[in-house]
């Protein structure tokens, strides 16, 4: 169906430029939105929401990666990728709300 729409080599743009995710020295909280961005540019990407996750996780830099990590095989509560993006989210969400408090004049 996607190659009926959309040329061969625009599917296979999207898909490289999503498979190739990486974090650069951006924030947790705006490499989420950067990739979240991504996925909405081209939505007829053809990964699936576990795919997605392995894609972002494996992009981040090492000491998020650790941290998502040591969270998510720690915990069972953290066992569906539904509940993989809540956290990931909760996490961008509480970085930048130290961030803006680190941010105030004192």
């Amino acid at each position: 169906m996607i190659n009926n729409l959309y040329p061969q080599s625009k599917v296979q743009y999207a898909k490289t430029t999503i498979a190739f995710f990486f974090q650069n020295t951006e924030s947790l909280c705006e490499e989420w939105k950067r990739y979240k961005f991504v996925l909405r540019k081209f939505p007829n990407y053809g990964f699936d929401d576990t795919t997605q996750i392995d894609i972002f996780r494996n992009g981040l830099q090492q000491q998020n990666k650790l941290l998502l990590d040591a969270i998510t095989r720690c915990s069972l509560m953290f066992n569906s990728v539904a509940d993989l993006i809540k956290f990931i989210k909760f996490m961008a969400l509480i970085e930048e709300a130290f961030k803006r408090r680190l941010d105030l004049p004192r």
